[in-house]
């Protein structure tokens, strides 16, 4: 890895992804220019500590431009300056905006707790498809919280998708116990109303084939954070 860079000496140019409107808001990962040396990129993975950008990788503008044709990296509008204690997250209309960290995570968690809200009102109307959309708003607001997956695996139960039931549990259990889980995913599945009810209970669920799962996973447009996040 190449040497820490001050944060101060750079300037965010972009983000390592690109995103759909299944896969916002949320948190992204930047690209950092060097101001003094436009032609020298920081790309990640890397850990922001102490206003230094520690672990990255430099590299040139003719690779950022090769990432960005391959669709890895999403370019800003108009390039930014870095500053520590800062993030970088895309709204639901997947505009870009560079923030403080506290504002960010005010704002993601408010909008992670209004989707919730609206998904457990659509559970209870019996409206899966909406309850599904909004719990994965949620979801990419705030990866961190359990409801929205007990949520999306309650739903994937009363369809009879105990594979995609399994994919939640593992998912959450960087958060969660199993036991726990359970318990959350069951009440949420005692909300649903629907005449088509096809439940099965969740401790039946069998073991998976693991690349199934992977397709699973990332059928269902779940993203965790790349970049460690550390005040300072």
């Amino acid at each position: 890895m190449d040497a820490p860079f001050q944060i101060e000496s750079l300037e965010v140019v972009g983000y390592a992804t690109s995103l759909s409107e299944a896969m916002v808001p949320t948190l992204v990962t930047p690209v950092f220019r060097i101001r003094e040396k436009p032609e020298t990129i920081v790309f990640p993975p890397f850990v922001i500590h102490q206003g230094l950008v520690r672990d990255g990788t430099a590299g040139t503008a003719e690779e950022l431009g090769q990432f960005v044709s391959k669709g890895d990296i999403t370019l800003l509008p108009q390039p930014c300056p870095a500053q520590a204690v800062y993030e970088l997250w895309v709204d639901d209309s997947i505009t870009a905006h560079y923030e403080p960290m506290d504002d960010v995570d005010r704002k993601l968690g408010e909008i992670a707790e209004r989707s919730m809200k609206d998904a457990v009102h659509a559970l209870k109307q019996g409206w899966l498809k909406e309850a599904d959309k909004f719990a994965g708003v949620a979801l990419c607001a705030d990866d961190r919280r359990v409801e929205p997956i007990a949520a999306r695996a309650a739903i994937c139960l009363e369809q009879g998708k105990n594979t995609a039931v399994e994919v939640m549990a593992r998912m959450a259990a960087e958060h969660c116990d199993r036991e726990s889980f359970n318990a959350i995913v069951q009440r949420y599945t005692a909300m649903i109303t629907s005449p088509d009810s096809v439940r099965r209970p969740i401790q039946n669920v069998a073991a998976v084939n693991p690349h199934e799962m992977l397709k699973q996973f990332f059928a269902f447009g779940m993203m965790t954070r790349t970049t460690v996040r550390a005040k300072g």
